[in-house]
């Protein structure tokens, strides 16, 4: 059973490394994560506000029910998040690479994937708007049954594994737009 911990009391320095918590309906308003790690943490029903987690590497981070506005989690190494009923506005992954992240039933608007690497990624169910995967190599980056409105690909590359003469090479292909990104990943 993990135990409670009351994030929105965090002062700088109190922690770098937090692992194997639950944090339950908490606001968690301009506070600095920069440079900490978090493993193993549940997330339910938090609003984040204007808070950083720049340069962090954090794993195995759930988020049910949570809205966050002006977060930042710019250069930084993420793995296995789960977002699910989360609205995420004017939120930035920018530099950042992401592995095994799924969007599930989430809103996001005005939300920047910019020059990161991005590795199995679901969006599902989800509406996208104003969201930016400018600059990103996209890897098994996935988009279903979910409206998008604005969505920016800018010299953004996606990873595909290409068999030419019997041997199989990963190839970095352009992706113009959301048609070509449909017809990359397919």
């Amino acid at each position: 059973m993990k135990e409670i911990y009351k994030l929105g009391k965090f002062k700088r320095g109190d922690f770098y490394f937090l692992s194997n918590k639950r944090v339950l309906f908490e606001t968690i308003r301009k506070k600095d994560f920069s440079e900490c790690s978090f493993c193993q943490i549940d997330f339910s029903n938090c609003n984040f506000d204007f808070t950083s987690f720049t340069c962090s590497k954090c794993e195995s981070l759930t988020f049910k029910n949570c809205i966050f506005k002006g977060v930042s989690f710019r250069k930084s190494e993420f793995e296995n998040f789960i977002f699910h009923n989360c609205q995420l506005i004017d939120t930035n992954f920018s530099r950042s690479d992401l592995m095994d992240f799924d969007f599930i039933n989430c809103k996001l608007k005005d939300v920047f994937f910019c020059a990161g690497e991005l590795s199995e990624i679901k969006f599902e169910n989800s509406q996208l708007r104003d969201v930016s995967f400018s600059g990103s190599l996209l890897d098994n980056v996935k988009i279903k049954n979910s409206t998008l409105e604005k969505i920016g690909f800018e010299g953004a590359e996606a990873y595909k594994e290409v068999s030419i003469d019997g041997i199989l090479t990963g190839q970095r292909i352009p992706i113009e737009d959301y048609a070509s990104f449909l017809k990359e990943i397919c």
